[in-house]
């Protein structure tokens, strides 16, 4: 509970709401805390990062909120100045986000990062050990690892479904047509 306090006081102090692109956050650290935060520039996804240890008593995090407010590049977690809202855009850093608003300050936030399993090869070699009739891809990303590592023939063989456009192109280029395209998709199918 006396994390979160911490974190709620350096918030205030730095005069973070919710459409500023920036966390905060206390760990305990044996006998004293570690603060950690990080500011994302308004115009890439570019970041800066601050990470100070401080103890429970007297001014010492205020003092260190205060090094943090004055080191705060220009663009950085702030907004733009001009009265525009901040539009976060949390996808993977390796699918950039190729957009613009006249409405909106645009800050990239990636929280995921895209990578294969470890052994792609034995993944894949169990795909097609059940011998499926269809092979659903989900994401441009997983059709081009299956184009990679799966045998063209086998692929042919199957009926394929795609989920979302960008994914049924990816498999449209590599000759797999027509894939099937659900006009709609949820998460719960």
């Amino acid at each position: 509970m006396e994390c979160f306090r911490f974190e709620r006081q350096v918030s205030g102090r730095l005069r973070l709401g919710c459409s500023v692109p920036a966390g905060i956050l206390v760990r305990p650290d044996g006998r004293r805390y570690t603060v950690e935060a990080r500011f994302f520039s308004m115009h890439s996804s570019e970041s800066v990062h601050f990470l100070e240890k401080f103890s429970d008593s007297g001014g010492e995090l205020e003092e260190i909120s205060g090094a943090i407010a004055a080191s705060i590049p220009p663009g950085y977690g702030t907004g733009s100045g001009d009265g525009r809202e901040v539009l976060a855009i949390t996808r993977p850093a390796e699918k950039p986000f190729r957009y613009t608003s006249n409405r909106f300050d645009l800050v990239m936030v990636p929280l995921t990062r895209i990578s294969p399993i470890g052994d792609i090869q034995a993944a894949m070699e169990r795909a097609m050990s059940f011998r499926p009739h269809v092979v659903v891809l989900t994401s441009e990303y997983g059709a081009r690892l299956a184009l990679r590592h799966l045998p063209a023939r086998w692929l042919r063989e199957r009926l394929s479904m795609a989920i979302g456009n960008a994914t049924a192109s990816v498999l449209r280029e590599a000759g797999l047509s027509p894939p099937l395209v659900p006009g709609r998709w949820t998460p719960t199918g």
